[in-house]
């Protein structure tokens, strides 16, 4: 088998095809999700896509897990692009999970309820590598929570009296509100 890239021009044997510059890479793991904290935890199975622009849920565990209830209509469609470069429209419903995965620390977030591939549960992309920064070994087929010896780089963090969310800054930026203190709400 031959393997070209479109953007050089080398080779390997056999058959050839193009494979395009844009690489995605898909693992499957395991995982614990909830709604709230009182909520059981529901075992669920991820696949996890760096191809991704968005964190999903599929229809099928919300039905299983008894979670329709909790999604919530947005009425609108939303545009997404598929892995296939097809664009389609989708009504937006989202649902707010707390994901739980091995030793990583909890991910909040809002799940678009869409179908996912491979006959997964959820759906983790970019919002969720961003924000989690796994260590990923794609040989292993492991992830684990990346080992950072210089700590980690948001420590500090303020409450919004405007917006109601806490924010999370770093502390060259937490100084600079406490030397301009007419913008700290």
């Amino acid at each position: 088998m031959e393997f070209e890239d479109k953007k050089s021009s080398t080779t390997n044997s056999e058959d050839s095809f193009a494979l395009p510059r844009e690489y995605c890479c898909l693992l499957h793991t395991n995982s614990t999700v909830q709604c709230t904290r009182d909520d059981l935890f529901l075992t669920n199975s991820n696949f996890i896509d760096s191809g991704a622009t968005i964190n999903a849920v599929s229809p099928e565990f919300c039905q299983r897990s008894q979670l329709e209830d909790r999604i919530g209509d947005h009425g609108v469609e939303i545009p997404i692009t598929l892995a296939n470069k097809q664009e389609m429209k989708v009504r937006k419903r989202t649902l707010r999970l707390h994901l739980f995965i091995d030793s990583f620390d909890p991910y909040v977030g809002e799940f678009l309820v869409l179908s996912v591939p491979e006959n997964q549960d959820i759906l983790l992309g970019m919002p969720w590598l961003k924000a989690v920064n796994p260590d990923i070994d794609w040989i292993e087929e492991t992830i684990k929570p990346r080992q950072n010896s210089c700590g980690k780089y948001f420590q500090q963090g303020f409450y919004s009296v405007t917006s109601g969310e806490t924010k999370f800054i770093t502390s060259k930026q937490f100084k600079r509100l406490l030397r301009k203190p007419e913008k700290l709400d």
